[in-house]
């Protein structure tokens, strides 16, 4: 998944060296609502949220809208890089972040911010890729991330222990399955967005699966996490 790559201060860079477990590190970096940086206080806040927008390579121009939990909402876009920041003035956790490619190559993204992190000035990480998009459906009883965006909904399904849960449930189906099939997240240096592919080609957890579909590959991820 390219998506991990070229973030800079909010996504790690390169998966040379990764495993699979560390699946989880980048879900929850971007769905826990961890800072960036160490700048700390003791009554200090963060004042704003960055990320990067990614399926596979930056999407450039992505279209993003964050959605708080009294149904506020604020509208930005990404990027030549695929990054993104933005003001949390006035926005009340969890967050919901939207993203959308302007090109309609990739389908829409999402990813959840349960809880804005104290203790810290740092912007908040607010990642986007297919990763929390998955994260974000395990939330939801039909899979679809959107149904976080219904009144009510992301307040009551967004809260911290809830996207700890998903992202167990995601970290899990991914260390056992990829290495009992013979993938391996270190073998693609490219990121872990080809290694999903190659999973979700090989093992079609959710029917049948186009190979070149994103929305494919978290529709298999979110099945698999679902029966662990």
């Amino acid at each position: 998944m390219n998506e991990n790559k070229r973030a800079g201060r909010s996504i790690h860079s390169g998966m040379a060296a990764a495993t699979v477990a560390v699946s989880a590190v980048f879900a929850l970096a971007a769905c826990g609502g961890g800072s960036s940086g160490n700048s700390t206080a003791s009554n200090a806040t963060p004042t704003s949220m960055a990320g990067t927008v990614a399926v596979g390579g930056s999407v450039v121009g992505a279209n993003i809208t964050v959605i708080d939990s009294t149904g506020k909402s604020v509208a930005t876009t990404s990027d030549a890089s695929g990054n993104y920041s933005m003001s949390l003035s006035g926005l009340t956790a969890p967050l919901l972040i939207v993203a959308s490619d302007p090109n309609g190559v990739h389908p829409t993204l999402a990813s959840v911010v349960a809880s804005i992190p104290k203790g810290t000035s740092a912007p908040v990480v607010g990642n986007v890729t297919t990763l929390t998009t998955a994260v974000a459906a395990l939330l939801t009883t039909s899979g679809n991330p959107l149904e976080l965006t219904g009144s009510g909904t992301l307040s009551s399904l967004a809260q911290t222990s809830s996207v700890t849960a998903a992202v167990s449930k995601l970290n899990t189906a991914l260390s056992n399955i990829l290495p009992a099939n013979g993938l391996n997240a270190a073998s693609f240096p490219d990121g872990q967005f080809k290694l999903l592919h190659l999973w979700a080609a090989k093992f079609p957890q959710a029917g049948p699966v186009d190979y070149a579909s994103d929305s494919s590959v978290t529709a298999s991820l979110v099945a698999a996490s679902r029966r662990r």
